[in-house]
């Protein structure tokens, strides 16, 4: 729905449209809206064009968030990411090697230390419409705080997805609950869900726009190179804005949380939609001995969306299966350890002297000297004693 707006005169200034007044149909009107960036300002943590949502960036955004709430100047806020909206957590906090406990990340009881969960209620609670301005990828954790907003704007080139499945993980907040929720079509929108979910595909914008996750799409052409559209997509995002303030008291319509996936008379959609998911967990998916424990999690936290009374009851069955894979699924450490074991191929030193990674002697020992250096290779095999001799001529000394 687009809703008419009565008075729109914009000028930027330190981050916030700041509206002029003006009389129109015998209205007095002064709209301001409030962009916040998910970038933290310099010096407040590592700039990251993928904005992933790291302890820095997540006070950030709440400090910011909370400003423009309790700003009566401020009439409506934009969540705007610049090249990229939000690849997601920051999984380095999820890692044995990370210095931040991984619960503050998806859930704390530190009034101090946000979590992406409490970001999400921190969105779903304000009184004034949260538009996300949706730019290159929204994943995660990123689109669950969009999922999370009164509105979804999108470049038509934007991306969006919860991969979590692919380290062995299910959504943590909230994404398994208010993405069935926003889908159209009842049963086909619950099914579409947990197909995306369980395999943490990700998904163009017109697919999005069709069931319903996202509002509006901007479409950009040739003569939008200069930044690739994004200032054409925030533009959007900013007239969104000023119609969400037109609607009062009916922006509770538009809070996530507080929608049923059914309503509570619809018994035979809460019936297709369960052997929908049983069907998933069938016929669909691995077992769960076989790679499958956290495909099966997610259909489960999925089911509770809509046989669970409530929005919190839902988050609750959520939380325990999140919690349960991260701290207790070997398949889930061993999916998140070859993550990391992929990046960190990424980052060898090379022998001209580039740094890579810190204190990972066994990543760096092929550019030791070749007279300190020592090969190991695994089976003696045609490949490898083939892999051996071609070491062995190379000057490396080699254990077979």
């Amino acid at each position: 729905t687009v809703y008419k707006y009565w008075c729109y005169s914009l000028s930027i200034t330190t981050g916030a449209s700041q509206g002029k007044q003006k009389k129109n149909n015998g209205i007095d009107c002064t709209m301001t809206i409030q962009v916040i960036s998910i970038t933290p300002p310099q010096g407040k943590g590592k700039t990251n064009p993928l904005n992933p949502l790291s302890k820095a960036t997540r006070n950030h955004l709440s400090s910011s968030l909370d400003a423009a709430i309790r700003d009566p100047t401020i009439t409506s806020i934009v969540l705007f990411g610049g090249k990229n909206f939000s690849a997601g957590a920051d999984i380095s906090e999820f890692s044995a090697k990370g210095n931040v406990d991984p619960k503050q990340a998806i859930s704390s009881n530190n009034p101090n230390e946000k979590s992406i969960t409490d970001l999400s209620y921190q969105l779903e609670s304000s009184p004034k419409p949260i538009i996300a301005c949706i730019t290159g990828v929204a994943l995660g954790g990123g689109l669950e705080l969009a999922l999370a907003c009164h509105y979804r704007i999108c470049h038509s080139q934007s991306r969006i997805g919860l991969p979590e499945v692919k380290i062995g993980l299910i959504p943590g907040a909230g994404g398994t609950q208010r993405l069935p929720r926003v889908c159209h079509g009842n049963g086909s929108g619950v099914a579409w869900a947990l197909d995306v979910i369980v395999s943490g595909r990700m998904v163009g914008m017109e697919e999005a726009r069709r069931v319903g996750v996202v509002d509006d799409i901007v479409f950009t052409d040739d003569k939008d190179n200069d930044d690739g559209g994004i200032s054409k997509v925030l533009e959007k995002a900013k007239k969104w804005a000023s119609y969400a303030e037109q609607l009062g008291d009916s922006l509770k319509y538009r809070i996530t949380c507080q929608k049923n996936v059914f309503a509570d008379d619809d018994a035979d959609g809460k019936i297709v939609a369960r052997q929908v998911c049983d069907d998933f967990m069938k016929n669909k998916l691995p077992r769960v001995e076989r790679g499958g424990m956290a495909v099966h999690a997610a259909a489960e936290a999925v089911k509770a969306s809509f046989e669970k009374k409530t929005f919190k009851e839902g988050m609750e069955v959520e939380s325990e299966l999140f919690w349960d894979l991260l701290l207790n699924s070997a398949q889930g450490r061993g999916l998140r350890h070859a993550f990391f074991a992929e990046r960190a191929a990424q980052k060898v030193s090379s022998p001209s002297g580039q740094k890579g990674l810190v204190g990972d002697a066994t990543a760096q020992s092929l550019l030791d000297p070749k007279e300190t250096a020592l090969v190991g290779v695994i089976g003696a095999g045609t490949m490898g004693s083939g892999i051996a001799i071609s070491f062995l001529r190379a000057g490396y000394k080699v254990v077979l």
